[in-house]
């Protein structure tokens, strides 16, 4: 008996979480959302991508039924959160947007990202956000920096508008970095001009060769928006270039 009772209360856990899942909405029976896409064209083997499905209600909280799919260009994602209501253990509510995540996206220039079910399609253009970005070293041409001197980068093509961005000069074989700036607030700020991100070296770094990383992220232009009342595309992107610190 002791068996038996445990099989039912399997079953009706098993079903009961069909059943949860299942009651998800479909595209169409959201309430208004915002689609925002995140990529980064910065990870090993294609670009990754996470979508959320952000309400624009604060008291709405859509959970997603399972059987709504999403791709960029092509290339499917997984439904990694349905989204829904949360409790914290002290009791407080919480809303979980439903997201969706993937990685290997081929960098092809152009975003194309579907979200799809039974009832409708979602459907979000986004030319040049998985084009790659390279960085190049302008100022000082000889990629020699000295205390006090200004330091300018450019990233190649000049596509988006840089929401973020971080510059670090890292010593060739150092754990830690001589100097970071930051953009739009650091410590040491970092000015951003179209795609032109400009620092001035601070007074006391030692002499190393080393390299300057910089990480930014990119607000692109959505060009189709169909079937969210809002749509918004970023990507992250990166590149080194070597460089110099030098005590005069």
């Amino acid at each position: 008996m002791a068996a038996i009772a445990r099989t039912v209360a399997f079953l009706l856990s098993a079903y009961g979480g069909v059943a949860c899942a299942a009651s998800g909405r479909r595209l169409a029976e959201l309430p208004p959302v915002a689609v925002q896409v995140l990529l980064s064209t910065t990870t090993e083997g294609g670009a990754s991508a996470t979508i959320n499905v952000l309400p624009k209600d604060v008291a709405e909280c859509p959970a997603l039924a399972g059987n709504v799919r999403a791709e960029v260009n092509g290339r499917a994602l997984i439904l990694s959160d349905a989204g829904g209501w949360r409790r914290r253990k002290g009791g407080h509510r919480y809303c979980e947007p439903p997201r969706f995540e993937g990685a290997g996206i081929p960098l092809a220039s152009d975003g194309r990202i579907r979200l799809r079910d039974d009832s409708t399609e979602f459907a979000i253009d986004a030319p040049e956000a998985l084009r790659g970005v390279t960085v190049a070293l302008v100022q000082p041409s000889d990629g020699v920096m000295r205390p006090g001197t200004s330091v300018r980068l450019v990233l190649t093509p000049s596509t988006g508008t840089v929401l973020h961005a971080t510059v670090t000069f890292r010593p060739t074989n150092a754990a830690t970095a001589s100097f970071f700036a930051e953009y739009p607030a650091g410590t040491l700020p970092l000015s951003v001009t179209g795609v032109v991100l400009s620092l001035v070296v601070p007074a006391n770094p030692p002499p190393s060769a080393g390299s300057l990383q910089v990480a930014a992220t990119l607000a692109r232009t959505v060009s189709r928006c169909q079937g969210p009342a809002s749509c918004t595309v970023q990507t992250g992107v990166g590149g080194a270039v070597a460089a110099r610190v030098s005590a005069s």
